[in-house]
């Protein structure tokens, strides 16, 4: 119940939202009744309030960042648009930072980590599976602690590597042996990345509304990327923060070099264009700005937290209830 009470706050909110953005003649019907409408802002589908009435109904509550990041549900979208790209999207943003974590645990970055590893003594084919756990000496230099899984291993290629260690020549107690190590943790990174244009999109239309959303010609790719993820539909939207800002999660509404947005998601940042930007913005990005020094100016601005649709509700604040 607390999950459809919600989903009605977002959905009369948007609805009012959107009233304010585009009037209400065009989601009147032919007898001159105004039906309260929500767009789903990944499809652009309009749904009437019947979309929220029923537990399955067509509008979900949404995640923005995906819930597998940490992510809040703070918006709605169709169920079309959430089962489809959501989850989908999100498990290879979720890898990638595993990948970080693994290069950073083998350099010594990085502590204590473990993961479930291949190895194949001898480079022959024969590999084991193991954990491998990443730990620092007393001096700094990384140290591995191998523990092979029985249960995950081909008999065969166990009793190989039980032969090899006992064969092996040692230099202070521990086997002097070269190892094969395989880790294929499984993620495409052109899905990451769409990823993050995913959740940044939708922080934003949380903050901002439809004013943002339906002003914006360059959105249109954006939309179409986040649906068409192993097609590169769109260039110069990925901006990593500099090293000298804390990971974290953060709007910023630049003002120069020029108007647009930057959403912090941790590691990786991106940039989405500003109320009424223009309609060829990202390739205004590239031909401007990129292999330059960018210098960056603006201001932060809250999180969202909820549906805020601060554009939409600029000259009159929303009275219904939050």
């Amino acid at each position: 119940m607390a999950n459809t009470g919600r989903k009605y706050t977002f959905f009369d909110k948007g609805a009012e939202a959107l009233r304010r953005t585009l009037g209400e003649e065009p989601f009147t019907d032919e007898s001159g009744t105004y039906h309260p409408t929500y767009v789903c802002p990944l499809c652009l589908t309009a749904f009437w309030g019947k979309a929220v009435e029923e537990e399955d109904g067509e509008l979900t509550l949404e995640h923005a960042v995906e819930e597998s990041r940490g992510g809040r549900e703070i918006l709605l979208t169709c169920k079309k648009c959430n089962n489809r790209s959501g989850s989908q999207l999100g498990r290879h943003a979720k890898l990638r930072e595993k990948v970080r974590r693994f290069e950073e645990a083998i350099t010594g970055a990085r502590d204590g980590e473990t993961f479930r590893i291949r190895l194949d003594p001898g480079h022959e084919g024969q590999d084991v599976g193991a954990l491998a756990t990443f730990t620092r000496r007393e001096d700094g230099s990384p140290h591995i602690r191998i523990n092979v899984l029985q249960d995950h291993s081909n008999p065969e290629h166990l009793a190989t590597f039980s032969d090899k260690m006992e064969s092996a020549s040692e230099v202070d107690g521990i086997p002097d042996l070269s190892f094969g190590v395989q880790w294929r943790p499984g993620y495409i990174a052109n899905r990451a990345r769409v990823a993050d244009l995913r959740s940044a999109y939708l922080v934003a239309f949380a903050l901002l509304g439809y004013r943002w959303l339906l002003t914006n010609p360059s959105l249109d790719k954006v939309r179409r990327q986040i649906q068409e993820p192993d097609e590169e539909v769109l260039s110069g939207y990925m901006f990593a923060p500099p090293e000298n800002l804390d990971s974290g999660r953060r709007v910023v509404l630049i003002k120069e070099p020029e108007p647009l947005i930057w959403i912090q998601l941790d590691r990786e940042g991106v940039f989405l264009p500003p109320i009424q930007g223009r309609a060829d913005f990202y390739e205004h990005m590239l031909e401007e700005y990129f292999g330059t020094n960018l210098n960056l100016r603006g201001h932060e601005v809250q999180w969202p937290t909820k549906l805020e649709m601060f554009a939409d509700f600029r000259d009159a604040p929303y009275e219904g209830p939050e």
